[in-house]
């Protein structure tokens, strides 16, 4: 029943205010930090996941429908977690969530936060963007990547 409740409200709800409400990017209440015990809301995702590339270790996750030849729609398998809000810092603009996968497919949760365009901060194989608490580590980790991508050629 309680399910229930929760799918008839998110029917009234637009995708972006659900996601909001769920994992994050506005406070729900007057301060930045929600409470786990003021977050009773779970955002239970479902979305296909499949390896794209063995060979480069390449994950995604989508509908798949495109996809015509037997080969890559093998691999393609169901895949759902489940989220909730802990904290939001509006400072920084991020959030912090208890992700609980309910299938167990590689790199589900990146694939899935990706999907809802919550990337996870510091994982820029999936879409998040890496972030510097100072202007000297970003300084610092340009250089090494410049160094790492001479090593590369």
């Amino acid at each position: 029943d309680r399910l229930l409740d929760m799918t008839d409200q998110c029917k009234n709800l637009p995708m972006e205010e659900m996601l909001a409400a769920a994992i994050g990017s506005t406070p729900t209440t007057e301060s930045d930090h929600i409470s786990t015990k003021q977050s009773t809301r779970w955002l239970n995702f479902s979305c296909p996941c499949r390896i794209a590339s063995h060979k480069n270790g390449v994950c995604e996750a989508g509908s798949f429908y495109d996809l015509t030849d037997e080969n890559d729609r093998r691999g393609i398998k169901p895949a759902q977690t489940s989220f909730t809000l802990l904290s939001y810092d509006a400072a920084s603009d991020t959030s912090l969530v208890v992700a609980k996968p309910v299938t167990g497919r590689t790199h589900q949760i990146r694939l899935h936060l990706q999907k809802l365009g919550h990337p996870i901060a510091n994982d820029h194989c999936y879409g998040g963007e890496l972030w510097f608490g100072d202007e000297e580590g970003k300084k610092v980790c340009d250089k090494s990547r410049e160094w790492l991508d001479r090593l590369d050629r």
